[in-house]
């Protein structure tokens, strides 16, 4: 199936082992991301689906936005949050069109 929405809100804890799947995140909190970043395109529809992500600095934002454009994603951050601890980014995340 396709959908038009997807939302995720991966654990994200830089950890050394998953002994928690709803925080731990491993090196550099990322491999939930990354695997979401692998693979959400096959569920998404590619018309006009979207996917929402929350995100924290902790995870290198850069390097999610280099993935997600060299899978030709583009994303905005559409809400922000800062803690005293880490900032949260909610993006909203579309396919680049590519004429």
């Amino acid at each position: 199936h396709k959908f038009d929405l997807i939302i995720f809100n991966p654990p994200y804890l830089i950890s050394d082992t998953i002994r928690f799947r709803d925080l731990d995140g491993l090196d550099k909190g990322r491999y939930w991301i990354d695997k979401f970043i692998d693979s959400f395109d096959l569920y998404l529809n590619k018309d006009d689906g979207c996917a929402l992500l929350l995100h924290t600095d902790y995870n290198d934002l850069n390097l999610t936005k280099e993935r997600l454009n060299a899978k030709h994603f583009k994303f905005e951050i559409i809400k922000e949050k800062g803690f005293f601890f880490e900032a949260l980014y909610i993006l909203h995340i579309t396919h680049q069109n590519i004429l």
